[in-house]
């Protein structure tokens, strides 16, 4: 799963995880790469797109899964991705003036977004880093997951 575990509406994230470890061969390796809730770029898209509890019931979902002993964790990794944005109008374009979400902000809070972005810029744009997180679980062979 590539950053997409936390987009899982938050009754069903058991469920997802349970789906995964049904379909998975004994042994077979489940990937689930999450966004960290931390750093300057959360905190300027927090203002029109807060994932902090989504994201947070993603984290308690897999350590549930851990501690049922379907799951072995073969690895959590941990690394920053950088980000870049020429200027604000290509952040607003991007980030929000995505097709798949409907973000419609007032003037209030664009201008906040705006504010909160704007010391991040530099001579060639704003550059941030995105804090990410791995887990390498593998299925284990015996028991089974239940949510």
């Amino acid at each position: 799963m590539l950053k997409s575990l936390h987009h899982v509406p938050l009754d069903l994230l058991d469920v997802a995880l349970a789906e995964a470890h049904r379909v998975l061969r004994p042994d077979g390796l489940l990937y689930v790469s999450e966004p960290v809730f931390s750093g300057a770029l959360n905190e300027v898209m927090r203002l029109f797109h807060d994932e902090e509890v989504v994201r947070a019931a993603a984290l308690a979902a897999l350590q549930r899964a851990v501690a049922s002993g379907a799951w072995e964790q073969v690895n959590e990794t941990f690394f920053d991705v950088p980000v870049h944005y020429r200027d604000f109008a290509e952040f607003e374009q991007r980030m929000i003036g995505v097709t798949y979400l409907d973000h419609r902000l007032d003037d209030s809070t664009l201008a906040a977004v705006r504010a909160r972005f704007e010391p991040h810029m530099t001579a060639d744009g704003a550059h941030f880093v995105r804090p990410m997180r791995v887990n390498l679980f593998r299925k284990r062979h015996f028991g089974s997951f239940s949510s």
